[in-house]
């Protein structure tokens, strides 16, 4: 990738550097094993996943990320001078109105980030001569494991939204994939 991508200061298990360079590792820091694994199937969803984070990088979700949380919590702050602190009644008010941020405002905007990396990440794989089909298959194999959180207090959507969105766009980026130079990965 010939292009500038800084710091998306992220903490998650795939993440770009200030050189950079992309990571992808599972959280227990292991690397991955790719015996045992088809491996045009695990290099497209590999694409996938490093696609997803270009996208982030990309519309730059960590700087409205920032944005967003300094704008919720100065609204907070200045429901809590307006209220007072004088009651129970207004910390619960202004308990109230955190949740409803958290839960209204912030984490669908999340989701929605998500959704958008995901997207972006589809079209540049699919670019860059990887299975835009496999996109969706990468969010069947995730979604076997793990916790089964509702959606709506995820800060991503869930694996089977995932999978009914990408499944849908994938004809989308089919002629920019078969346009494209193939990449094949070699062990």
């Amino acid at each position: 990738l010939n292009n500038s991508f800084g710091n998306t200061n992220r903490n998650f298990n795939e993440f770009s550097s200030f050189n950079n360079k992309i990571f992808v590792s599972d959280y227990n820091s292991r690397s991955v094993n790719v015996d045992g694994f088809n491996k045009y199937e695990f290099s497209n969803q590999i694409a996938a996943v490093i696609g997803h984070e270009i996208g982030h990088v990309i519309a730059k979700h960590s700087n409205e990320r920032m944005s967003q949380g300094t704008l919720a919590q100065t609204g907070l702050q200045v429901s809590s001078l307006v209220l007072g602190s004088n009651s129970k009644i207004d910390g619960l008010i202004v308990g109230a109105l955190g949740l409803g941020v958290q839960y209204g405002v912030m984490l669908p905007f999340s989701r929605s980030h998500e959704t958008e990396a995901d997207r972006m990440g589809q079209m540049y794989m699919a670019k860059a001569g990887f299975d835009p089909a496999q996109a969706a298959e990468l969010w069947k194999l995730m979604g076997k494991g793990g916790s089964k959180t509702p959606e709506f207090l995820s800060t991503h959507p869930s694996p089977e939204s995932r999978i009914v969105d990408l499944s849908s766009r994938a004809k989308k980026y089919q002629a920019d994939y078969l346009a494209s130079n193939k990449t094949e990965c070699k062990k």
